[in-house]
């Protein structure tokens, strides 16, 4: 998507353009930010500051002594590279009391440019601001949203469980999952809009904003459908940021709610009429966590089922955009 904004404000030049992007297909992607980021340590009131000796402070440390070192790591690790000498450092750039500068509070962790705060609600509403994230209309846009499957009462697929080998290889996705879960949105400074969205609907919060900034609100009580996509998440992701980015009533998006998932039922897949284009499509896969689909590969049924499901739909775009080529030619 920061692509395709790039290409509309001409930032290559004018002789490129957004239509060069054909197709965009996010999987379980964080348009909108997730809670996880502050339950690591980014202060909820004062992004991107970490707060002390939190998790994120330590990995954050942790980095600084892996780069500081790094000139003396031997070559079998160079997997772990954090590439130290774009930021000068390894003790080769910076001096020991520049390092232990660092340690105290780091230039680099504690900074806009970081990963943890583009992940803050707060860099997504910046985002949006700015325009990325809106739709081009000759692009086509899909996005696959994970959902694991919980016993309690935020659950969005009946509560259905993962097995117990499952738990025990990926079991920091399903404590993540529980902290996203029970995350309290009434701490978080500025308010985010997505918030003020869900007090606006329901009746019981009182003057929306007001309400919401007394840290009064309970997202559980508003909006029914919305208020529990905040808490349905992958292990890492909510499941609203997951969609698209802006809002449902600021974008074109169609959300499917199929009786059987992409991940379940490979022949029954909704490409029997031409795909639209400048469309969020919306699937959710349902009884899935961040790592089910990609990186690793497992060749289970359900990993094949969506690969097979998502040839289709690349396959129906290049049909379309085929079709929209000889009407042109004929017109």
């Amino acid at each position: 998507m920061k692509l395709q904004s790039l290409l509309s404000a001409g930032f290559f030049g004018r002789q490129y353009h957004p239509d060069m992007i054909l197709s965009v297909n996010t999987i379980s992607s964080p348009f909108r930010g997730t809670q996880i980021v502050y339950a690591l340590g980014e202060d909820v009131c004062n992004a991107p500051d970490v707060r002390p000796l939190s998790l994120g402070d330590l990995i954050g440390k942790g980095v600084h002594v892996w780069s500081y070192l790094w000139p003396l790591v031997p070559s079998c690790l160079s997997f772990l590279d954090f590439h130290a000498e774009s930021r000068a450092l390894s003790f080769r750039e910076a001096s020991f009391i520049s390092f232990l500068g660092q340690l105290w509070k780091s230039d680099w962790s504690a900074s806009r440019d970081a990963t943890p705060y583009d992940v803050t609600f707060e860099a997504a509403e910046e985002r949006e601001d700015a325009g990325e994230g809106a739709t081009n209309p000759r692009t086509y846009y899909r996005s696959h949203c994970a959902t694991m499957g919980m016993s309690d009462e935020h659950s969005s697929n009946g509560g259905v469980t993962f097995s117990l080998l499952q738990k025990a290889v990926f079991w920091p996705l399903y404590l993540s999952s529980r902290t996203i879960s029970a995350f309290d949105f009434s701490v978080l400074r500025p308010t985010p809009r997505f918030l003020n969205a869900i007090a606006a609907t329901h009746p019981s919060s009182g003057g929306g904003k007001d309400r919401i900034e007394d840290g009064i609100v309970n997202v559980d009580e508003g909006a029914g459908y919305v208020s529990n996509a905040l808490r349905a998440n992958d292990g890492v992701v909510p499941l609203f940021s997951q969609w698209h980015p802006c809002d449902c009533e600021n974008t074109l998006c169609r959300h499917y709610n199929h009786g059987e998932g992409i991940l379940d039922s490979p022949e029954k897949t909704p490409h029997d009429t031409p795909p639209e284009a400048g469309v969020w499509h919306v699937h959710e896969l349902q009884d899935a966590h961040h790592l089910s689909v990609v990186p690793i590969w497992v060749g289970s049924g359900r990993q094949k089922a969506f690969w097979r499901d998502l040839g289709q739909w690349l396959r129906a775009i290049d049909s379309a955009r085929v079709d929209d080529v000889i009407a042109a030619f004929e017109a």
